[in-house]
């Protein structure tokens, strides 16, 4: 018995165990149910709609004027109604109609939503209040006719006040109150010494170099356009700057300062959106800088805040000797104009660099650090990236806990207690993980009279009715309550009737298993929604909707089926002549034309037999037999390897000389169309691609003129050069012809090099669809001054390649 007695009996420790972790539990869920269910907060949603039924008039914007006090009052009287008889009524304060603004066909309401609730309900509350708009607006009987579908509600990175013109700081005029609500004043001991960002009720983004010192207590931080008589001030809790900031040589010049007291979001305060980390922002993009620095360097600061609209200018660029002498980083990003035209200045330090997107949501790119004077040529602003610095700043920015003491320690004590659990819902999540759902379907625009040109996948027709209808698709999607599972929408081919389209699209999903049904029914609802409440030029038949899963095999066949679409995204755009290795199935287009095994030219994938590539590649021989094709971004080993069958030589090409430098390749047996190989598009013989655009050269080239070859492709981007500038006495003294175009910069430095020739130089279109532009052909060595690239125009040829291939 005494065996059996020991046996069974329950170790004192463990029943201890058990009873802190479950008393460590239950304090835990009680405290952060008291914290997240019962304390209530108040937010703020900006929104607006469209009215048809009133003719916009000027007097309506001013809020004392008759007219504009009649109409908000019976707006926000339908407003205030509709919330009372509804499921948020417990939670609604007040609502306001802000302005008005004019459009075509009648006004846009600008209003200001105000309610109160927990946090725990945040999630859905969006989601709701739209609801509810849109009910209001159906429903409503007024004189002035509204649009349902035109609701709308954001939240940072909005404005009540456009900017008027683009001005300067550097000798600039003034900004309208509200025109950039982000923008803080931060001042020491009373005095503007620097610029910071709002993004969020109690969290600033400013540049690390302000601070000699982090005694809070000595700062103020002012909200408004004026320095001296702000909005509202709020002293200074907290200053944290980076833990790797480097005084001497700037390096991540970032820091974060929480305020005291939390500011109420108003049409002159609001906060600023944080990007994506992923956000790529391309060369001469526009960006606007603000602040209360000098107006020249040497000039007075001003009293009311100024704003410049400047462009992106290439790190590369601005690293160039005759510019910035390499000093920057990739936590750097330059702004301005390279003619020092724009800038910031003095005291301008910690400011924004805001961007819009295409919603026109302002996000903070950049935060205003360092640069040589202000305004001077090739001596462009240097912002901290605050992309580089998103993933650091997340577990900082969340503002500090106020709970009691005893709920911390209990939280603390608990984590160890919950912890079993937490793996053990991880692992059951995790065991029904979302997957990727593919879906293709179809609907008819109306009111298109037959024109075959609609199913010319490169026709400017297709091209337009596609953008229009892939924006309208993504908006509805991004838009909705599946916004998080939604990843891409495509029109994959239009069918032209006598008095339709048929759009057939294609649409890429992710949602648990278990949510999969109610994916696509929502799908359903959302497209036959936007179908329903498409008018005016481009009506569509909500009636006509299909929609169907698809396999993901089936999926990639119909995108790899068509030119031009890549499966993998490029990050970002490097040089092939001293460039970094491109992705897997980034350009999937791109072949190694092999001679005797050896890597000798590239050539480009226009269909599953055909390419294109450079005439004087088969200078030596022309015998099919001594030339492979290989495909993948390796040299060797391929992804896949054809042989040739025939070569087709322009007709009036002559060895030795630079004009007709282009041939067709037919290969022995067709390729396999897959993420990692297809074809690219070929442009209409019309299409016309103007100085300025960016492109992309892509090749196994040389790394530098007669440097070594790369076993991985390489990638640059550039710039189409206007003939006559390379044309000039400088560049090749007219040797360029009209059936050619150059690519690069005129600078140098970037460029396509020996053992690139015939390689693709591509241009994106709006939709992202990939089109051969021209091809590698000739130039001076590789990246020199004044010798940029030539290429093959395609346009020019673009008759001949049909004559040949059919294509």
């Amino acid at each position: 018995y005494n065996i059996s007695s020991q046996g069974r009996s329950w170790p004192l420790w463990r029943t201890i165990l058990i009873f802190l972790g479950v008393a460590a539990i239950l304090g835990v869920t009680i405290g952060l149910l008291v914290h997240f269910l019962a304390i209530a907060k108040i937010y703020y949603y900006q929104g607006e709609f469209h009215i048809s039924g009133v003719t916009y008039n000027i007097s309506c914007e001013n809020t004392i004027s008759q007219a504009g006090t009649d109409l908000s009052k019976d707006i926000e009287t339908k407003m205030f109604d509709a919330f009372q008889n509804s499921s948020v009524y417990k939670e609604y304060i007040s609502s306001q109609v802000i302005k008005f603004l004019p459009v075509s066909n009648g006004s846009v309401v600008q209003l200001l939503l105000t309610l109160q609730f927990p946090p725990a309900k945040r999630n859905n509350m969006k989601a709701k209040i739209e609801a509810i708009l849109h009910q209001m607006l159906e429903d409503s009987m007024a004189s002035w006719k509204s649009v349902p579908a035109s609701i709308k509600l954001t939240g940072c990175g909005t404005r009540m006040v456009n900017s008027i013109a683009d001005n300067r700081i550097v000798n600039g005029k003034d900004a309208l109150l509200g025109t950039w609500p982000w923008q803080a004043s931060l001042q020491w001991k009373g005095q503007h010494l620097c610029g910071a960002s709002l993004i969020s009720s109690r969290w600033l983004l400013t540049a690390a170099h302000c601070f000699d010192k982090e005694y809070s207590e000595d700062w103020t931080v002012n909200f408004g356009i004026t320095v001296n008589k702000p909005v509202l001030t709020r002293k200074v809790k907290n200053i944290i700057s980076h833990e790797n900031f480097n005084k001497t040589l700037i390096h991540n010049d970032i820091a974060l300062v929480e305020l005291a007291e939390e500011v109420s979001f108003t049409k002159n305060i609001r906060r600023i959106c944080l990007p994506d980390a992923n956000l790529k922002l391309s060369e001469n993009d526009s960006v606007v800088v603000t602040g209360w620095g000098r107006l020249s360097m040497s000039g007075p600061f001003p009293t009311i805040l100024q704003q410049a609209f400047v462009k992106i200018i290439d790190n590369n660029i601005c690293k160039a000797s005759y510019a910035l002498s390499g000093l920057l980083t990739d936590t750097m990003l330059c702004a301005g104009f390279m003619s020092g035209k724009a800038d910031a200045c003095q005291r301008d330090s910690g400011g924004p660099l805001a961007y819009p997107n295409s919603r026109n949501i302002w996000h903070l790119v950049g935060i205003v650090s360092w640069g040589d004077g202000c305004g001077k040529m090739n001596k462009p602003g240097v912002y901290t990236r605050v992309t580089s610095y998103l993933i650091p700043l997340t577990p900082v920015t969340i503002p500090r806990s106020s709970l009691p003491l005893w709920m911390i320690a209990l939280i603390v004590f608990g984590v160890l207690a919950i912890l079993g659990l937490t793996i053990g819902l991880l692992v059951h999540f995790l065991a029904v993980e979302s997957r990727t759902y593919y879906y293709g379907g179809s609907f008819n625009v109306l009111d298109i009279p037959y024109n075959k040109n609609y199913e010319r996948e490169t026709s400017p027709e297709n091209h337009y009715l596609s953008k229009i209808l892939e924006t309208k698709m993504s908006d509805a999607f991004e838009s909705s309550s599946i916004y998080r599972q939604y990843i891409n929408s495509q029109v994959i081919t239009l069918v032209s009737n006598s008095n339709s389209v048929t759009a057939h699209i294609w649409l890429m999903f992710k949602a648990p298993r278990s949510q999969k049904e109610n994916t696509k029914r929502k799908i359903e609802s959302i497209l036959r929604y936007m179908l329903k409440n498409q008018s005016g030029s481009l009506p569509t038949d909500p009636n006509s909707l299909t929609l169907m899963e698809i396999s993901k095999a089936d999926a990639e066949k119909i995108i790899n089926n068509r030119c031009g679409r890549r499966a993998r995204m490029s990050a970002t755009y490097d040089r092939v002549k001293g460039g970094s290795t491109a992705q897997e199935g980034e350009w999937p287009w791109q072949a190694s034309l092999k001679k005797n095994g050896q890597q000798y030219c590239g050539a480009s994938l226009i269909s599953d037999r055909y390419l294109v590539t450079a005439a004087h590649c088969f200078q030596k021989t022309k015998n099919p037999r001594n030339y492979t094709v290989s495909f993948g971004t390796r040299v060797t080993p391929p992804y896949m390897k054809r042989y040739v069958q025939q070569i087709i030589i322009h007709e009036d090409y002559v060895p030795g000389e630079h004009h007709d430098d282009i041939a067709v390749i037919l290969l022995t047996e067709k390729v396999l169309f897959t993420n990692d190989v297809h074809r690219v598009c070929l442009p209409e013989a019309t299409e016309i691609f103007p100085p300025g655009e960016g492109v992309v050269v892509t090749g196994w080239g040389a790394l530098s003129y007669n440097g070594e070859y790369p076993l991985l492709l390489q990638k640059a981007p550039v710039k189409i050069i206007d003939t006559n500038t390379c044309n000039s006495k400088e560049g090749y003294n007219g040797l360029v012809q009209d059936t050619m175009l150059c690519a690069g910069y005129m600078e140098g430095n970037i460029d396509a090099c020996q053992g690139d020739s015939g390689g693709p130089l591509v241009y994106p279109n709006s939709r992202d669809i990939w089109y051969l532009v021209g091809i590698v052909s000739w130039g001076v060595e590789c990246g020199r001054i004044n010798k940029p690239g030539v290429y093959v125009r395609v346009t020019s040829y673009r008759n001949w390649i049909a004559s040949k291939t059919g294509i």
